[in-house]
């Protein structure tokens, strides 16, 4: 039963974040007369993907974290190899989904391509393992 109501409270926080982030997009006009102002369509299903990847990453960086600090293991190794990495995918999708929900040209969508685009690129490993 417990499990049952965190899943419900995590899924009203995603969707109160994702109306939140709607009501925000609303606000900046549209490019054109004749095309909506805001998210809405298949555009808001790419905000709410983003938004969970970006819970989900949040999640697992924060709980390497708590993991390498409890550790004492934080050396530069893992700074390459997993904290570097977990930052630009931090940076990267935050980019992509204010781009998406502010922007208003067409240069919006290659902004938004390369945002997802460094969430997902690896650092290549320094030498030894964690």
């Amino acid at each position: 039963m417990q499990s049952v109501i965190g899943s419900l409270m995590l899924l009203f926080f995603f969707l109160l974040v994702l109306h939140s982030l709607w009501q925000w997009g609303r606000h900046f006009p549209p490019a054109t007369r004749e095309a909506p102002a805001g998210v809405e369509g298949g555009l808001l299903w790419i905000v709410a993907g983003l938004v969970a990847l970006l819970v989900f990453n949040a999640t697992g960086f924060g709980l390497m974290i708590a993991y390498f600090k409890g550790s004492g293991a934080l050396s530069a190794n893992l700074w390459m190899s997993a904290i570097v990495p977990g930052v630009l995918s931090w940076v990267g999708l935050i980019w992509a989904l204010l781009r998406l929900l502010s922007g208003r040209t067409p240069r919006v969508r290659w902004e938004a391509s390369f945002g997802c685009l460094v969430s997902n690129f690896p650092l290549p490993k320094v030498g030894g393992s964690l």
